[in-house]
Formats: C-alpha cells, sequence, structure tokens
C-alpha cells in the first residue's frame, strides 16, 4: 500500500478537515437494538464513551449501465416497526467516532482544532480495517448473520478557508481549477453563492469519484 501511495502527491499541511472510510453491505437484518450494548463493549466503552442515535444512511448501490443521479434516489420502503438508528460511537476528545447501521459501518477524523494535524491514510486506514474487524467478530458472535459488502466509500472533506488562495467566487479556480467562474464582458454579476458537483467513472468501471464543492 505504501509503494502504491509514494507516487502520489504529498502535502505538508493538507486542508483535510474530515476522512471517512465506510463499508455498505447487505441488510443485518437481526441486528436489533439489544444488541447495541454487547457491540459498544467490543469496540471499547473506554475509548468510545459517548453514543449518539442519528437517522440511518440510504443504501445507494452505484450502477454503470445508467448515468448516474446529482442526487440520491427517492426510496420508498415498508416497515413493520421503527428503524434501527445509525450509532455515533465517539472517542474521549470527540476526533474518532465509529458509525454503524443494519447495512453500513463507518469510521471518521475529523480535526476540531486548527493546529490539529492529519493523521494520514496510511494511519487511519489500519484503524479502521481494525475496527472493522472487530465489528465483522461481534456479527459473528451474536449470531445475527453473515457480512457482505456490496461498496466501499472513501469520503474527503476539505476546508479551505476564504483568504487562503481565494478571496472572492472567482478566485475558487485558482485552488479548484476544475472550477471556472468567468465573469468578464457579462451582464451577470459573480454569483453570491455556488454549489457545484462532478462525478466521473473511474478506469474499468472500478468504482466512480464524486466531487463536489460549496461555500459554507
Amino acid at each position: 500500500m505504501e509503494d502504491s501511495l509514494s507516487a502520489l502527491p504529498d502535502y505538508d499541511n493538507p486542508p483535510v478537515n474530515e476522512v471517512v472510510f465506510g463499508i455498505q453491505f447487505n441488510k443485518l437484518e437481526n441486528l436489533k437494538a439489544p444488541h447495541t450494548g454487547i457491540l459498544w463493549e467490543k469496540l471499547g466503552r473506554k475509548k468510545y464513551p459517548e453514543c449518539k442515535e442519528m437517522p440511518p444512511l440510504p443504501h445507494i448501490i452505484e450502477s454503470f449501465d445508467r448515468i448516474p443521479s446529482q442526487s440520491p434516489p427517492i426510496t420508498i420502503e415498508e416497515f413493520h416497526h421503527p428503524p434501527l438508528p445509525r450509532l455515533f460511537f465517539i472517542n474521549v476528545i470527540q476526533n474518532h467516532l465509529i458509525q454503524v447501521q443494519q447495512n453500513r459501518f463507518h469510521q471518521n477524523w475529523r480535526k476540531l482544532k486548527s493546529d490539529d494535524k492529519y493523521p494520514r491514510y496510511v494511519q487511519l486506514y489500519p484503524k479502521f480495517i481494525k475496527s472493522w474487524e472487530l465489528f465483522n467478530s461481534f456479527v459473528s458472535e451474536v449470531n445475527i448473520g453473515t457480512l457482505e459488502p456490496n461498496q466501499y466509500e472513501l469520503t474527503y472533506v476539505n476546508h479551505i478557508p476564504r483568504g487562503e488562495g481565494w478571496v472572492n467566487l472567482s478566485d475558487v479556480e485558482n485552488v479548484f481549477p476544475e472550477f471556472q467562474c468567468k465573469i468578464d464582458d457579462r451582464f451577470l454579476p459573480e454569483p453570491e453563492n455556488i454549489s457545484w458537483r462532478r462525478i466521473y467513472r473511474l478506469p474499468n468501471d472500478s468504482g466512480r469519484l464524486h466531487v463536489s464543492l460549496r461555500l459554507v
């Protein structure tokens, strides 16, 4: 893994604000609320002393037989009982968390202070794999099914404050060349806000890259 990463650009202080590793799998119908306490102990309640309930994320599969939508599809599901929430297990200093729902397992690193250093992929990925293995072991021990992954995700959130490479929206292309905002000799002025997205199919249909840009 390190050999393949050595050819990529490396930055002293990248603007990474959050990284999310994720695995989506076929729904574990037998994962119920009583199991979550066992899972919390398995992951380590001392390491992750805080637990929060959040709405579940949608189950989305990348399909290469059609043009992808710019927004998640609208789905209608019939429930005979309330869906199990997505659980956040959060560490002591709040910068690492594990997300679990019936068909997803995610692990986040997030920047909380301006002087927090991004620990890099080569450090975060092994931690994610270790957590995933603990979850796999839990699923086996409580006998609630088999984990069958159907999609893998890696998300980077970069925060570039105004004044660091850009001031006006027309400057954004200086830090993000894919985006262009030409306003010369036009009736319309510079936009007040932007929401921009592109989707790229990776070689050999190995996945998709989703890129979005917005002003916050």
